[in-house]
């Protein structure tokens, strides 16, 4: 989706994602043989570090392990952007976003 949509900008771009948000959704409720649900998809519950988590009642599920496996993934991943951001190729990065022209005098940049 976002392919179809980066050459637009500003308002045109907020009116493409809307448009492709509601044909997924859409493409949801029709195909409700395959997907199971009216609503929402019906997604049976995930493994999580090889445990079966079937057992485990829903909120529990979902304000127990779920939580604290999407939080310790969101530390790490929060972590490697910093590194990256951090960088000699963050900053290269950072450059080419402030001054391409700049930057492809420095030889950042081909």
């Amino acid at each position: 989706m976002r392919i179809l949509c980066v050459r637009y900008v500003k308002i045109y771009f907020a009116i493409l994602t809307l448009a492709f948000g509601s044909l997924f959704h859409s493409l949801i409720l029709k195909t409700y043989r395959i997907s199971g649900a009216d609503e929402v998809l019906n997604v049976l519950r995930p493994y999580l570090l090889g445990f079966n988590q079937t057992e485990i009642p829903k909120m529990q599920f979902l304000a127990g392990s779920f939580y604290c496996y999407n939080f310790a993934v969101a530390v790490i991943a929060t972590f490697i952007m910093w590194r990256i951001v951090s960088s000699h190729f963050g900053l290269c990065l950072k450059s080419i976003r402030e001054n391409p022209e700049k930057a492809k005098y420095l030889g950042i940049t081909g």
